[in-house]
């Protein structure tokens, strides 16, 4: 995955991300599903990028990819997949 280089820290990102969800243009399950991503360890391969999704206010793609999570069920993931995978 080509890793871009944000700007901002993980705070700074959940709180544009915050105000996002005040203003209507990130969903609040987005916004949680988010959160995990943006601060646990094994989304670290991933951070850089959404980071930079943040930064650049990518809202709309965000929620796209995060506003739910997607279940394994017996024909295994079914849903929209990104390069950052699923939420």
């Amino acid at each position: 995955m080509n890793q871009p280089s944000p700007s901002i820290d993980s705070t700074q990102a959940m709180e544009l991300a915050r105000t996002a969800v005040a203003e209507k243009k990130l969903s609040e399950s987005a916004l949680k599903n988010l959160q995990r991503w943006v601060t646990e360890p094994q989304y670290a391969p991933y951070q850089p990028a959404l980071l930079k999704l943040i930064e650049d206010q990518e809202f709309q793609q965000l929620d796209t990819c995060f506003w739910e999570v997607i279940p394994f069920g017996t024909g295994g993931r079914r849903g929209l997949m990104s390069e950052l995978g699923s939420a």
